[in-house]
């Protein structure tokens, strides 16, 4: 596997992570209500809920957009590092801040959120970083072909299922999680 290939998975499988995130949170009224409710409790005033909703759903979608391709790596890099990273902030400041508050990060009702959303995100945002920094010093000749496309993409598709399936994998190694359903 080369750099470009490598490069490649982690640029795929934050796409496919935005996209699902933003599909998850857009998919209706009721996903987008809940993920602007979940907003609203974790701190921001109420008037700000909703434009801050609807700017991380276009903000996702534009990364998502924009990472898959040669030509916008690295500024879809930069900007998922730049949205991981607010994020990142936004759930530890909800966390340190003892807000009780369902994960709405896919749409559907998660885990409180916790350390390890923290975590995850801030692999997320760590993930974006070094992918921008290769995607800005890599060698532009050094493209992966057609089995080094389908290749990566896989391991993205199943790098993607871990980050989406985080909550379900905490609650299988570090005990139980709350869900929306026990609680």
């Amino acid at each position: 596997m080369t750099v470009s290939h490598a490069l490649l998975t982690v640029r795929l499988t934050l796409a496919v992570v935005c996209l699902v995130a933003a599909v998850g949170k857009a998919r209706d009224r009721v996903a987008f209500g809940e993920f602007t409710r979940v907003l609203g409790a974790i701190g921001l005033p109420g008037r700000a809920a909703r434009p801050v909703a609807v700017a991380t759903v276009a903000a996702e979608l534009a990364v998502a957009a924009l990472l898959p391709w040669p030509a916008t790596a690295t500024v879809g890099c930069a900007a998922a590092a730049a949205l991981f990273t607010v994020l990142t902030v936004g759930v530890a400041v909800a966390v340190r801040g003892g807000r009780v508050v369902r994960c709405r990060c896919f749409g559907r009702a998660g885990a409180l959120l916790g350390t390890a959303h923290t975590v995850r995100n801030g692999l997320l945002a760590a993930a974006a970083v070094a992918a921008w920094w290769g995607s800005a010093v890599a060698p532009s000749t050094d493209r992966p072909g057609v089995a080094g496309v389908a290749a990566a993409a896989a391991f993205a598709g199943l790098a993607a299922l871990v980050v989406v399936s985080w909550d379900d994998l905490a609650a299988l190694t570090g005990g139980p999680v709350t869900t929306a359903a026990s609680a």
